[in-house]
């Protein structure tokens, strides 16, 4: 098993892989997770250490790292997925989500306090992902606000996407992109409650089969650091293209 060298805010590796020791992937099932209060996220799932000490603390830490990888590659069934009415918007904000791990007034990890989804605008992070896989959801909606306001669909440009066939009203920087986000602002923050809902679940019922993450030296060197928002999200990338065995994507 490779031992993490440090433990803090960038999970620093000194080792050129990482294993998932078997026995994680068995605790994870035992967490007792809660949720608090974020300015930013509205509310997080977090695990402390004081309400999980039937784990030994040293391998608690070490979960930290381990759900990491979780959240990133586990395989959800389809019958997981249809018991708990996981969408595509889910399970994607599932694949972005950053675990942080604090030591400041308690040992804990779990969903990041300011960044969950890569950026300080959570909001913004999580209404990407619902419109990413749900554009006539979204259209409908833009237009209705439109027709509301008393506007026309001629005041706003139409942007087609690459794929040549879906189209959206560009709304960005007006008013309507401020009364939107007002608007359905319960609806967008669901979403986010629903993902942490799925992992909190998904650890108890669904198992890590993927155990063996792989750092590519060429592109990252001996040491990488997991915690950095960006170097991490294109490490974990690098793993994912090497990895052989099939999972949600």
């Amino acid at each position: 098993m490779n031992l993490l060298s440090k433990f803090g805010h960038d999970f620093l590796f000194q080792e050129k892989y990482y294993k998932v020791p078997k026995s994680h992937v068995k605790l994870l099932k035992t967490l007792n997770g809660k949720y608090e209060e974020s300015g930013y996220a509205n509310t997080i799932l977090v695990f402390n250490y004081k309400d999980n000490k039937h784990i030994e603390l040293e391998t608690f830490k070490e979960l930290s790292v381990t759900l990491c990888f979780f959240v990133r590659f586990v395989h959800l069934d389809e019958e997981f997925k249809k018991k708990y009415n996981v969408k595509s918007e889910h399970l994607s904000l599932m694949r972005r989500t950053y675990i942080d791990y604090e030591d400041f007034e308690g040992v804990s990890f779990g969903f990041a306090y300011k960044r969950p989804y890569g950026n300080s605008y959570v909001e913004g992070d999580i209404f990407e992902e619902w419109k990413n896989f749900n554009l006539e959801d979204y259209k409908n909606k833009v237009e209705k606000l439109i027709l509301e306001r008393g506007e026309s669909f001629d005041d706003y440009e139409l942007h087609q996407y690459p794929d040549g066939i879906s189209t959206e009203y560009d709304i960005s920087g007006t008013e309507l992109e401020e009364e939107f986000m007002e608007k359905y602002s319960d609806f967008i923050w669901e979403v986010h409650f629903k993902t942490m809902d799925v992992v909190d679940k998904a650890l108890k019922e669904q198992d890590l089969n993927i155990l063996d993450f792989k750092n590519n030296s060429k592109h990252f060197g001996d040491n990488w650091e997991i915690g950095i928002k960006d170097t991490r999200f294109r490490k974990l990338k690098q793993i994912e293209r090497s990895i052989k065995n099939k999972f949600n994507k």
